[in-house]
């Protein structure tokens, strides 16, 4: 369930439809991509995207009453918000850069963030759970950056060979002259 679903129509719609389903467990999207929260109890206000309404707490005391779990559910290494502001956290993608949105899993600030925020729903909300979503590079084109090439070279890795097999897997035309996808 979006934040959205439960600011817009209410928990006890929400809640109550899952009920009538049979539902035993929401999982509620309290940080998106774009990097909002949907939770008020948090020492990062600029990052909410709501101030009036709480929709993690209206969710739980709703859910919680008729036995529905409530597991938040957080976006991991996808960030709009933390980007924007940290640029240098971005992940580096094989061809394009730090262009997008995604956050390097490693970066030490993001870590702290995210880590908060964790600790701040686990402690200040009586949740069932707290989802990790993405908590993992999301596309083999990400994380190449010179540092990763340089760490992977130095376990060991033959960082031409890894080049080759990621042009020859998403980038056909980054290929060497006369060589194809075909080629082993």
């Amino acid at each position: 369930v979006w934040g959205e679903d439960i600011y817009n129509l209410g928990a006890d719609t929400v809640v109550g439809r899952c009920a009538q389903m049979g539902v035993t467990d929401i999982y509620l999207l309290v940080k998106g991509t774009g990097g909002k929260l949907s939770f008020l109890n948090t020492r990062y206000p600029e990052a909410t995207s709501r101030t009036d309404r709480d929709v993690l707490r209206e969710c739980i005391d709703v859910a919680h009453a008729v036995g529905i779990r409530v597991h938040a559910w957080l976006v991991t290494v996808e960030d709009s918000a933390y980007k924007a502001e940290h640029p240098e956290a971005g992940i580096w993608h094989y061809v394009r850069a730090q262009d997008n949105d995604r956050i390097n899993p490693y970066d030490e600030g993001y870590q702290t963030y995210m880590a908060n925020i964790a600790t701040e729903i686990a402690t200040g909300y009586e949740v069932d759970g707290i989802h990790l979503d993405y908590i993992r590079y999301n596309h083999l084109a990400n994380g190449w950056s010179e540092t990763d090439f340089a760490a992977l070279e130095a376990m060991g890795a033959n960082i031409e060979n890894v080049k080759y097999l990621i042009n020859k897997t998403f980038y056909a035309d980054l290929l060497p002259e006369g060589e194809s996808v075909d080629a082993d």
